[in-house]
């Protein structure tokens, strides 16, 4: 059983990560044999990285939107391929986008908004 302070690999998302994960412990996640598996990074709240089954790994920030507290559903934000952003471009994005969650920019609707005008 994993020490309190060290974040676990475990199925699912993994909660109570302070220090986070390091560049060497991604690199060991294994993925799942099949769907989708969920890991919380840790050094930014909400920042996860995602392991298909396919051998895929994404980056993705999970949030809830200002003003629905635990009530909101949860939304994921596609951050990037985790095997072109790296560990730290990654935490720093996810930093951006908490501060535009914050400031009431709903990032995954201004996100589907400009991929609209970029068609």
């Amino acid at each position: 059983m994993p020490k309190e302070s060290e974040p676990s690999a475990s199925s699912g998302a993994t909660r109570g990560a302070t220090r986070g994960l390091t560049a060497t412990q991604l690199a060991a996640l294994e993925a799942p044999a099949s769907g989708r598996r969920y890991v919380a990074v840790g050094g930014v709240t909400g920042l996860q990285v995602m392991l298909t089954a396919a051998g895929a790994r994404t980056w993705v920030l999970q949030y809830r939107r200002p003003g629905e507290g635990r009530a909101g559903a949860p939304v994921r934000y596609t951050i990037g391929d985790a095997r072109v952003l790296s560990l730290a471009d990654a935490r720093r994005e996810a930093e951006r986008l908490r501060g535009a969650i914050a400031r009431g920019e709903v990032a995954a609707s201004a996100r589907r908004d400009a991929l609209r005008q970029d068609r």
